[in-house]
């Protein structure tokens, strides 16, 4: 696995010692541990080496696995496209490629052809993405919840939101990128936001805390 030619083996060193156990004279002892320390510092040489081979093989392998569960699965980045976001881990895989031959190794050959270079706009699943972005909108605006927070949101003032764990900008504003991604066909802000659960916990939330504050304004 280290690449190198005539490299010294466990085999090697075995052979070394066995040779050690065998009746010498002075000379040959001398000579003998001379050899041996030349085979053993080779032979270290040689781990350290072994060592930095895996490192590198692994690092490689590592962004070769990040483009494919990209490639299969799509990203989950909150402004890059599926595209984008395979072309920076192409660039990852090559800039790995590079350093192992910079250190004076080969590329194994299932890994020496980079992956294509993907459209920008490239997206997995996009019609998927697009169809559940506008069925979370839809389940969000017809939130009994939510559409009280919308409607009274106007009527508090920051001195009595100023309070509550969950203000109605937070509410409305999440839920206006949204309806923005989905008008302007962004797929990753559609991705990112589309997910009507969380918005439909925080009002109901911000709801129960806007209730007093507006019965406040309204006393009588």
């Amino acid at each position: 696995m280290a690449q190198t030619e005539n490299s010294v083996t466990a085999y090697d060193v075995e052979d070394w010692k066995n040779k050690g156990r065998t009746q010498m004279s002075p000379a040959e002892r001398e000579s003998w541990l001379n050899e041996g320390q030349l085979l053993l510092t080779d032979y270290a040489e040689g781990i350290e080496r072994e060592w930095e081979l895996i490192k590198f093989y692994g690092q490689l392998l590592a962004a070769v696995a990040d483009w494919c569960i990209v490639f299969l699965k799509g990203a989950h980045g909150p402004k890059w496209t599926d595209g984008q976001e395979l072309n920076y881990k192409r660039r990852r895989i090559e800039y790995q490629q590079e350093e192992m031959i910079t250190h004076g190794f080969f590329i194994p050959p299932e890994f020496a052809d980079l992956p294509p270079e993907m459209d920008v706009n490239y997206m997995r699943g996009r019609e998927n993405i697009k169809k559940n972005a506008k069925a979370a909108l839809k389940q969000i605006l017809e939130n009994p919840d939510y559409q009280f927070v919308a409607d009274h949101a106007s009527f508090l003032g920051r001195i009595q939101t100023a309070c509550m764990r969950i203000r109605p900008d937070e509410v409305t504003g999440r839920v206006g990128k949204l309806q923005e991604a989905v008008e302007k066909n962004d797929f990753p802000g559609m991705r990112r936001y589309a997910d009507a659960d969380p918005v439909i916990a925080a009002a109901a939330v911000c709801r129960a805390e806007m209730e007093p504050a507006l019965d406040d304004l309204n006393p009588f």
